[in-house]
C-alpha cells in the first residue's frame, strides 16, 4: 500500500466527498479517531478518506474510512518502504544480484550442444 495520496476537489470528486462527510458515523469517527473530515488534500495513514464500497444492499456507496493497515497492538499503521531510503537498504543493492546470478546458473546446467 502506499503511503500517502492526493485527492483533489473537482466537480467529480465533490459530491462523493461531501456523502462521506454526511454519512451516519462519520462525525463518530472524527471524534473517536481525533482526525478531521476533510477527506481531500493530502491523505496520509491513519487520515480518514472518502471510500466507495459495496453498501449492505450490494449497491455502491460512499463511506468515511481510516486509511492505512492497522495492526491492533502496533502503534503505527504498516506502510511500505519509502522509495527515497530504498537505497540505503542492503537488500535492495543486492537484489539484482540475486535475481540474475539464479538464471546464469540455469544456463549453465542445459545442454548447448549437438548431442544431448
Amino acid at each position: 500500500m502506499c503511503t500517502r495520496f492526493y485527492a483533489d476537489i473537482d466537480k467529480e470528486l465533490k459530491p462523493i466527498i461531501t456523502a462521506a462527510q454526511h454519512a451516519k458515523f462519520a462525525h463518530q469517527m472524527m471524534v473517536e479517531l481525533a482526525r478531521p473530515l476533510s477527506m481531500c488534500g493530502e491523505i496520509r495513514p491513519t487520515d480518514i478518506a472518502a471510500v466507495i464500497a459495496p453498501a449492505k444492499n450490494g449497491e455502491r456507496a460512499v463511506f468515511p474510512m481510516q486509511w492505512g493497515f492497522t495492526v491492533r497492538g502496533l502503534s503505527s499503521p504498516v506502510v511500505n518502504a519509502r522509495l527515497e531510503s530504498a537505497a540505503d537498504k542492503p537488500l535492495y543493492l543486492l537484489a539484482p544480484v540475486i535475481a540474475v546470478i539464479p538464471a546464469f546458473m540455469a544456463f549453465a546446467v542445459i545442454p548447448m550442444g549437438p548431442v544431448v
